[in-house]
């Protein structure tokens, strides 16, 4: 229900404001919205696979009015979760101990730094914001970034909020300071180191970035999961990380199916680009070119999807002008949502394998006040 109440005023936003353009009470609306996204996920009560993991590791943190506190980081660090902690994360979440020591703060500290982020983002380069927030809730996008990860919400929160608009003004300096905070928090943020090189629309057209970019990723992604198998068998009998996020590619559910999926969604968006281009923000398509080729690279590894989590907001923004286009001309704001789901339609398809187990991860909701889980909860987390 609850999740059902934020989409109907989702919807009534986009077609009251973006399409009708009644802004009269747009302000108030975007700022429910961000409490209503935030207070989702800060409250949230065994949502999401990783908060387990976070949640049992709360006790590990040490504080700082220990005596022995470099003991009881090194202590820490010993154990398996730790060891792919970057020194940022452990000093923010020492920190939130020391003062507050619930875990639910800091739980509900992360979701306002991401929701800070994403809305300041959305506020701040969209003229469709509540098309942006629609095209977020609806994708799986949002269950990974608000439920399923703590370290890379703080890390994406961060760059959204002090690189991403130095990007855009290309104040290198800065934003590679803003940069280097969010890879403090987690290592997946060195991906955008690179995100400069795709500062100059000019040299990355449509026809560059397909043949340049699309199709090698293809390439070396369906290489990897026919020729790198056995490899990635020793590799990941040897390394307990790299077992966690590159054994994946030999689970029975990547099938020929989710190949598919996988394909279909980067050839939507990049079909997107071709035909509406002139809608859409051009300082941001090659970011639509990126997300699309990290999708692209979901075939040999299925959390590749999560490098694309720093530009996926900027991803939306750029689309949401075509999506809100073709709403007009169809008169239905539910072409438009189809559309949007159908680009996290290879994530979808892996939960939906997974059969009701795999959805009692996510639904129903539960907040950490009340909880009520359901059986399948109860059986899942147990």
């Amino acid at each position: 229900m609850t999740y059902l109440i934020v989409f109907i005023f989702l919807v009534y936003c986009v077609w009251q404001v973006d399409i009708h353009g009644h802004k009269k009470y747009a302000k108030l609306y975007y700022l429910i919205l961000f409490i209503a996204f935030t207070l989702i996920a800060g409250l949230r009560y065994k949502i999401g696979g990783d908060t387990i993991n976070y949640m049992s590791n709360w006790n590990l943190y040490p504080n700082f009015e220990s005596n022995s506190i470099i003991d009881d980081i090194e202590k820490a660090q010993l154990t398996g979760g730790f060891i792919r902690y970057q020194p940022g994360w452990i000093l923010y979440c020492m920190i939130i101990k020391t003062i507050f020591g619930s875990y639910y703060v800091c739980q509900l500290i992360t979701s306002l730094i991401l929701n800070l982020g994403i809305f300041h983002c959305v506020r701040k380069y969209s003229r469709q914001p509540f098309i942006v927030l629609l095209y977020f809730y609806v994708s799986f996008n949002f269950i990974q970034l608000e439920f399923e990860t703590a370290r890379e919400a703080v890390a994406t929160g961060l760059f959204l909020l002090f690189a991403f608009d130095n990007w855009i003004k290309r104040k290198w300096f800065l934003y590679y300071i803003g940069t280097l905070l969010a890879f403090s928090i987690h290592i997946s943020a060195l991906v955008m180191f690179i995100l400069p090189l795709l500062r100059n629309t000019s040299s990355w057209s449509t026809k560059v970035f397909i043949f340049y970019g699309i199709i090698p990723v293809l390439v070396i992604s369906i290489a990897g999961r026919i020729i790198l198998s056995d490899f990635l068998i020793q590799l990941a009998n040897v390394n307990s990380a790299f077992q966690t996020y590159e054994g994946r590619v030999l689970e029975d559910n990547y099938n020929s199916n989710y190949i598919i999926s996988a394909l279909f969604t980067p050839t939507i968006i990049n079909s997107m680009v071709v035909l509406w281009r002139k809608y859409m923000v051009n300082e941001l398509i090659p970011l639509v070119f990126l997300t699309a080729a990290m999708i692209i690279g979901t075939i040999f590894d299925f959390d590749c999807i999560r490098f694309s989590n720093y530009i996926l907001i900027p991803t939306f923004i750029s689309l949401a002008p075509a999506i809100q286009s073709l709403i007009k001309r169809q008169h239905t704001v539910w072409f438009g949502i189809v559309l949007m789901y159908l680009f996290s339609l290879p994530q979808y398809y892996v939960v939906y394998s997974g059969g009701d187990l795999s959805w009692s991860r996510y639904f129903p909701y539960q907040n950490c006040i009340a909880p009520n889980q359901t059986p399948n909860q109860k059986k899942y987390w147990n």
